[in-house]
């Protein structure tokens, strides 16, 4: 082969590379969907989305009226300390905080999950969850590791539990306590697409690190109600996995705000109010009745 034929070969070899280099980072990164959501200057404003919501939660064995709040933010995340830091090497994160009470016979139980949400990738940095009830303490510590690990750690006051530690190889999975905010990325009709879900963690005792594959199917719905609650206008996306099939409904018009929840065992969870605001400067008793009929505020 001589030099002017041995040239074409070589840069067609080269732009080879090329592709496959820029296909690569190119999966490797959140979609142009995710980074549209999450880089939306809608959370640089310095605001929360603060919502409030009711409905039943099984406990051992039986329906129990719950009630819960769901918060997204913007904050500046360390990403050696890991925690909320506006350094030099802070990274731009939503929080989302997902936390409930559900009252049992004569203890309740409060339960807690945060999730860290790194803005560039969508990728979950930090997720942490505590539960308490009336036998004590557990608390579950989730970190993604840069070596592309994920740490999990329980603290449980069980006495065949206590402390543990699991380390998992990436097996890109997406947490089922995080569709609430992942979901709305992709809230178009008649959107189909797969996820890996490991199941949610929310619970007083350590959880099994199990992965299901499952099924997202997405469908724009009008006047349906659910149990005496009216919806004129909503995305629903129904999250297949298994024999189990859990609805989501979301607002049909940016930010998606979550509407309703039901998982197939029964539990259902639906919007009661929801602001975009300063949420902690709304510390006073007079405050407590503040999202009252608050479900369309700015």
């Amino acid at each position: 082969m001589n030099d002017s034929t041995r040239l074409p070969v070589l840069l067609r070899v080269w732009l080879m590379l090329m592709g496959c280099l820029i296909l690569g980072a190119g999966a490797a990164g959140a979609s142009a969907t995710e980074n549209d959501y999450l880089n939306h200057s809608y959370w640089d404003s310095g605001k929360a989305e603060f919502q409030g919501m009711e409905g039943r939660i099984q406990k051992y064995g039986i329906d129990r009226k719950a009630a819960a709040r769901l918060v997204l933010v913007k904050e500046p995340f360390d990403p050696h300390k890991r925690v909320k830091s506006p350094g030099p090497d802070a990274l731009p994160v939503l929080k989302m905080v997902f936390f409930r009470h559900i009252p049992t016979g004569v203890y309740d139980y409060f339960q807690t999950a945060t999730l860290f949400f790194d803005r560039r990738t969508g990728r979950v940095l930090k997720y942490t969850m505590s539960s308490q009830d009336g036998c004590g303490n557990t608390f579950m510590e989730y970190l993604y590791q840069p070596d592309r690990t994920h740490r999990f750690r329980y603290f449980s006051y069980f006495d065949d539990e206590g402390d543990s530690e699991t380390v998992l190889a990436d097996t890109d999975f997406t947490f089922y306590d995080a569709l609430p905010l992942v979901l709305r990325y992709r809230l178009e009709d008649g959107a189909r697409y797969s996820l890996k879900l490991m199941e949610s963690l929310i619970a007083n005792k350590k959880q099994p690190l199990t992965v299901h594959p499952a099924s997202v199917r997405v469908d724009r719905i009008t006047d349906e109600t659910w149990a005496g609650q009216s919806i004129s206008e909503a995305f629903a996306a129904t999250v297949q996995r298994e024999d189990r099939q859990d609805r989501f409904f979301f607002e049909p018009s940016f930010p998606h705000r979550l509407i309703r929840w039901e998982k197939d065992n029964g539990d259902v969870l639906f919007q009661t109010a929801a602001d975009f605001f300063y949420y902690w400067n709304y510390t006073r008793p007079e405050h407590r009745d503040y999202l009252k009929n608050r479900s369309n505020s700015e």
